[in-house]
């Protein structure tokens, strides 16, 4: 995370995240992801977290860089534009750094643009994908889903 985010807000609002709701923990991200440098015109944040929301993994997107993970993904779904490393991707290979991929139950989404709106943090097919292969039975929650 070092050298993402334009302040250092983002470790005391992992130490915040602790008992958030839902609603609480997307909003979060949304803060992380206002923050967080992407080089191109949306910044996106994912956050996974166990059933307790104790954050397991945190990654912002980035436009300057790719990943073998993301290429295989994007491959492997027919889309080998998808080259930029995508915020879900990412925090997923740091989540199987860490060796606590089965523990997590949540992941939130948030994107915000360069001036500041909140954007829809849908997961794209390719990161879609992965998610369904190698998350089955995680709960996404993003920004302009309407859902929490």
């Amino acid at each position: 995370m070092t050298g993402m985010w334009r302040s250092g807000h983002v470790a005391s609002l992992l130490t915040v995240m602790l008992s958030m709701t839902h609603k609480e923990m997307l909003s979060a991200a949304t803060q992380m992801a206002s923050e967080h440098v992407s080089g191109g015109r949306v910044r996106t944040v994912a956050v996974f977290t166990d059933k307790r929301n104790n954050v397991l993994s945190v990654a912002g997107n980035t436009y300057a860089k790719t990943h073998p993970q993301q290429a295989s993904w994007a491959r492997k779904r027919g889309s080998p534009d998808k080259q930029c490393l995508h915020a879900e991707i990412r925090a997923a290979i740091m989540l199987a750094k860490s060796w606590k991929t089965g523990k997590a139950k949540y992941l939130y989404i948030a994107a915000v643009s360069l001036s500041g709106n909140i954007l829809c943090a849908k997961p794209c097919v390719v990161c879609q994908m992965m998610l369904d292969e190698s998350f089955p039975d995680i709960e996404v929650f993003y920004t302009g889903a309407g859902k929490v």
